[in-house]
């Protein structure tokens, strides 16, 4: 009886430290989400552009649950719904109709947007359905930074559920100053760091463009609206000519 008391006292200590890290990890993503002009912000954000480090240009249209993914450096055009199968599809500059072709490449697009936007607005996704947040502590990022790190992890959801994240956020801007990525949860070393500056404002939230030694997102753009043809047609304006 004795051992099974020490057991329960123990799992109920280990469940309170877990509910604590738990509580303080939302705060800090709460604090963040509100520095980068909160969920509210992000809602009424109904399309974002952007250059994905020189590969591929993005648009996303936000309220409509669709995405248009223009490859640089090959003719490679795919526009589609995020949650069924129906867009357009342009290889080597003509139109693809062949069905078993169209569910590959829009497979394709949805998993390039679910990387890519995650390069941009990760903060935003914080409280996304499945992701495990838990306080860290405080710690220098690779600048310098004083921040406090939550862990970010995932319950079977995503492309790739197994991986981890450390969130590094800044205790004075409450801004992300730097990720490292896990490629799994049970790493020790992360397979990539990252900082997170050169926040600008774009209507109504802040986004970062760079990436340290990976680069910079470039091409960042927020409309209110945009021409239909966008998600339509192969081919398209530069984004600086978009929603005038």
């Amino acid at each position: 009886m004795k051992k099974i008391l020490i057991i329960l006292v123990f799992l109920i200590h280990i469940n309170v430290e877990a509910q604590i890290a738990y509580t303080k990890a939302k705060s800090l993503a709460n604090e963040t989400i509100d520095a980068m002009g909160g969920l509210d912000g992000f809602a009424s954000t109904k399309y974002i552009g952007w250059n994905f480090f020189g590969s591929r240009r993005l648009i996303w249209d936000k309220e409509n649950n669709r995405v248009r993914v223009d490859y640089l450096k090959k003719q490679l055009t795919i526009i589609t719904y995020l949650h069924k199968d129906e867009g357009a599809l342009f290889i080597n500059g003509l139109e693809v109709m062949q069905p078993d072709s169209l569910k590959k490449y829009f497979d394709k697009a949805r998993r390039v947007w679910m990387n890519d936007s995650y390069w941009l607005i990760m903060p935003f996704k914080l409280f996304d359905s499945g992701v495990n947040l838990s306080y860290i502590g405080e710690e220098k990022s690779t600048l310098g930074t004083n921040c406090e790190v939550i862990q970010m992890a995932f319950n079977n959801v995503g492309a790739t559920p197994e991986n981890k994240y450390m969130i590094y956020i800044n205790k004075e801007t409450k801004l992300v100053d730097e990720w490292k990525y896990f490629a799994k949860f049970e790493d020790e070393n992360p397979e990539i760091i990252n900082t997170w500056s050169d926040y600008k404002k774009y209507e109504n939230i802040l986004l970062s463009s760079d990436r340290g030694v990976e680069g910079k997102l470039t091409e960042i753009n927020v409309w209110k609206s945009l021409p239909e043809y966008i998600f339509l047609e192969k081919e398209i304006p530069p984004f600086d000519q978009l929603g005038k």
